[in-house]
């Protein structure tokens, strides 16, 4: 007997068609459902399955025991990370403006083998709930259409084709269409950054700074992607052992940590150089010395993050902005 499996499933903040376009007709009317949540894409890893379904819902399952909804929603914001930036730099324009995905967005799905058994929506907020409703005709008119003869009604026809083509749910996917041969790109690429819990742990809270860089809130950015940075630099510490003294048994400043692994050769010139700038203008803005920051100062902070993974893994994660 085939064994059931969860999901969670989210659909990208702008909408794409995945595989190719549906054609909307007459003819797929009554089948609607069927055709936008046909899986045109599925990938298998040690640590994750995923489905993607034409109309934009990607769906994963975790392979680790007790994975709760906080571990799931790590895992897929950064595999939303991962898919802007393989399909950024595939397409050479920024993809998705990225959002974080929270318990408010994800749609949970019990499979048996491809056949959806179970779906939850009772957590969605009203955005999130309003694209799932695209699947149905009643999302876009809200009549019982089991009462209508679609088939042989011409007026409904007509007025439902109309309205779906033209619903802005739909009309911008028609220029995003996500190939299979991108899909497969960004699984392969996500399988990579899971050999890691600490890259997918990164990548989960880089999708916040990006957020608040979208919005132009570059303080805030800076300050959240500094607590990020810091705890790699502690592991970096601790994994290495590289420094030596335990300085008196009193905690090690930043500044000096960041000398210790670039002296060691555990992070480059350059990179500790850029932590070091980020450094300073993030005590700025602590310590109010400095209530403004620039694009620039926050986009940095992304770069860095981008070198660790780099680093580590040789998978790059570039994002446009």
């Amino acid at each position: 007997m085939t064994e059931k499996r969860k999901f969670l499933g989210f659909y990208p903040n702008k909408t794409i068609w995945a595989g190719n376009a549906a054609n909307i007709n007459g003819d797929c009317l009554e089948f609607l459902p069927k055709l936008f949540s046909e899986i045109v894409y599925s990938f298998s890893s040690d640590y994750f399955e995923l489905k993607v379904c034409r109309d934009g819902m990607f769906l994963i399952s975790l392979k680790f025991a007790n994975s709760n909804v906080g571990i799931y929603l790590d895992y897929i914001n950064a595999f939303y990370v991962t898919m802007e930036s393989v399909i950024s730099q595939n397409t050479f324009q920024k993809y998705f403006s990225l959002q974080e995905i929270t318990i408010e967005d994800y749609i949970y799905h019990e499979f048996i083998g491809d056949k959806v058994i179970v779906t939850r929506t009772d957590n969605l907020n009203i955005q999130t709930n309003y694209q799932y409703k695209s699947r149905q005709l009643s999302g876009y008119i809200p009549v019982d259409f089991n009462k209508i003869d679609i088939r042989n009604n011409k007026f409904w026809r007509d007025l439902l084709i109309h309205t779906i083509n033209n619903d802005d749910r739909n009309k911008g996917r028609w220029d995003r269409i996500v190939s299979v041969e991108q899909l497969e790109l960004v699984a392969r690429t996500f399988e990579r950054i899971c050999q890691s819990w600490e890259h997918v742990n990164l990548l989960s809270k880089l999708v916040r700074v990006v957020q608040e860089i979208n919005l132009g809130n570059y303080t805030y950015a800076i300050s959240y992607s500094w607590l990020i940075i810091e705890i790699y630099l502690d592991k970096l510490y601790y994994t290495n052992n590289q420094l030596g003294d335990k300085n008196d048994g009193q905690p090690i400043s930043s500044r000096d940590l960041i000398n210790g692994l670039r002296d060691r050769k555990v992070l480059p010139r350059e990179l500790a150089n850029e932590i070091h700038q980020l450094r300073i203008t993030r005590n700025g803005i602590i310590h109010k010395q400095q209530e403004k920051a620039s694009f620039d100062q926050a986009a940095l902070a992304v770069e860095i993050i981008r070198e660790f993974i780099r680093k580590d893994i040789a998978v790059d994660i570039k994002l446009l902005f």
